[in-house]
């Protein structure tokens, strides 16, 4: 029974080294394998390889897909498979057409509601009722713009630590080959630069950590806007149906008062989006300067490679979880950071407040909706936990609230439409230093205003030539400037008694 379960075993490694490197150099291989004494079954078990022939050649496929892919830092058609896999793991049912209509309603009355409460205009009617997978489908294009940045340091970093590895276990790197000394290899390793195939490899199992990350997002996400995140590049309002029935269970509260105060949150983020065209591009810019500035731990990496016991893609997944990809900061980073996590704060309160106001009148649920919300927020949402996996961003919950109150004040001060100004352009937007003080926001901005005026009045002055003339007098009255001056000393003069006349 040993001897057939052997037979089993080194007749699997026979077929994959066959596909992958051809007849003849798998042939050596298998007879370098009998010299050495290495017991095939004690390989297959290292490996971690399948003993079902369909299995086997299943891994095959896989493998030669990969060494013939793309050379690109991401692989992501690959990212979207793992993630619609990583959603399915329960349930992911297409809205029914009367779920479907009854989330375009909600949508509908939402915008009716946020008109009364600022003065934003939404855009064109888009409304869609969204499943986890469909959710996936039309996010990825921005996962890509925020994703690909830090992937291609990854790889590049994972690359250069495996190669190191190759080298190590005498694996020779030549030009444009892939070659054992003593061994040819004419299969499908052997077309390849090296270089190619350990960035390949590299790509995968970042891709598969990425699409594990947005398919885990997509079994909890709302909307195309979680947390003030953009992840439609279409003018549009969605809801994923699934996720927002299941919301709000634990408070008893009704399907339908949950749908309806999600669909505000969410219309009232695509009319921020749609109001300020300049916002998505600003804050996508915002998180790609991040992205770009990122450093590799590659110290962190090359140790975890040189830590494998083998490729097993569980191995690697281990070493990934445990920091393998994380990345490391730098005072520039730092700043870029805060930028981004400023911005999605600013957008996130007032997206807050606005549906509150709007909610306060039609749904009594909406303060306990809006609770859940902001806990949901605090111990760190799917939203969160994704960019905090990927790219180190965060959320912080307190930046939030800050300016949730920065935006209610300044509503009650001044009213919805100059609150509503403050999106015109980025150089107006909220800072975060003002969100430390938002009751003092528009003292701050009043002071500011007045100080640039003074600078203006003063730049304008001497530009026209003006600057220091005594009040009243024309620039060019140069005479009447002078007598000005004489009289002025001459009344100088009087007033020091230095004058011998007895009658002063």
């Amino acid at each position: 029974m040993a001897d057939s379960n052997s037979n089993d075993d080194l007749s699997g490694i026979e077929q994959m080294l066959r596909q992958l490197l051809g007849d003849e150099a798998a042939e050596r291989m298998l007879e370098q394998m009998r010299q050495s004494g290495l017991d095939p079954q004690a390989i297959t078990g290292g490996m971690n390889l399948p003993k079902d022939p369909t299995q086997i050649q299943h891994l095959i496929q896989s493998v030669t897909q990969l060494f013939s892919g793309s050379s690109e830092a991401l692989d992501w058609d690959m990212v979207s498979q793992i993630a619609i896999q990583t959603s399915s793991t329960k349930p992911d049912p297409a809205p029914t057409a009367a779920q479907a209509a009854r989330a375009r309603d909600a949508l509908s009355i939402a915008d009716l509601w946020l008109d009364s409460v600022t003065v934003l205009t939404p855009g064109r009617a888009n409304r869609h009722a969204w499943s986890r997978a469909e959710w996936i489908r039309q996010t990825l294009p921005t996962w890509k713009v925020m994703c690909m940045p830090v992937a291609t340091h990854a790889a590049d970093a994972m690359t250069d630590a495996l190669s190191q590895q190759l080298g190590r276990m005498g694996l020779d790197q030549a030009e444009g080959s892939f070659a054992i000394p003593g061994l040819g290899i004419s299969g499908a390793l052997g077309k390849m630069n090296p270089a190619d195939m350990v960035r390949r490899m590299s790509g995968s199992v970042f891709a598969m950590q990425i699409g594990q990350a947005i398919g885990t997002l997509a079994g909890q996400a709302l909307g195309s806007t979680d947390v003030g995140l953009p992840l439609s590049d279409d003018s549009l309002t969605a809801l994923v149906v699934s996720n927002v029935y299941d919301f709000g269970t634990d408070l008893g509260i009704g399907a339908d008062a949950v749908l309806q105060y999600l669909a505000v949150r969410e219309a009232a983020s695509a009319r921020l989006y749609n109001a300020a065209p300049w916002l998505r591009s600003y804050l996508l810019r915002a998180i790609s300067k991040y992205s770009a500035q990122i450093q590799i731990d590659f110290d962190h990496i090359e140790q975890a490679v040189r830590d494998l016991d083998s490729m097993d893609p569980a191995h690697i997944q281990e070493a990934m979880s445990s920091g393998m990809l994380s990345p490391t900061s730098s005072e520039a980073q730092e700043q870029a950071k805060k930028e981004v996590e400023t911005i999605l704060a600013v957008v996130e309160g007032w997206v807050e407040e606005v549906t509150a106001k709007a909610c306060s009148a039609y749904l009594p649920a909406a303060a306990p909706l809006q609770e859940m919300m902001r806990r949901r927020r605090s111990q760190g949402g799917p939203a969160e936990q994704v960019l905090a996996q990927l790219m180190g961003l965060e959320l912080r919950p307190k930046r939030v609230r800050d300016a949730a109150k920065l935006w209610r004040v300044l509503g009650d001060k001044v009213g919805q439409a100059e609150r509503d100004k403050y999106w015109s352009h980025p150089d107006v937007m909220p800072t975060a230093e003002e969100l430390d003080n938002p009751d003092s926001f528009l003292e701050g901005r009043q002071e500011a205003a007045e100080a640039d005026a003074q600078v203006d009045a003063e730049l304008e002055a001497l530009l026209d030539g003006t600057l220091g003339y005594a009040k009243g007098l024309d620039a060019g009255d140069e005479s009447a400037g002078q007598q000005q001056i004489k009289e002025s000393q001459d009344e100088d003069s009087a007033d020091s008694g230095d004058s011998d006349d007895p009658n002063e």
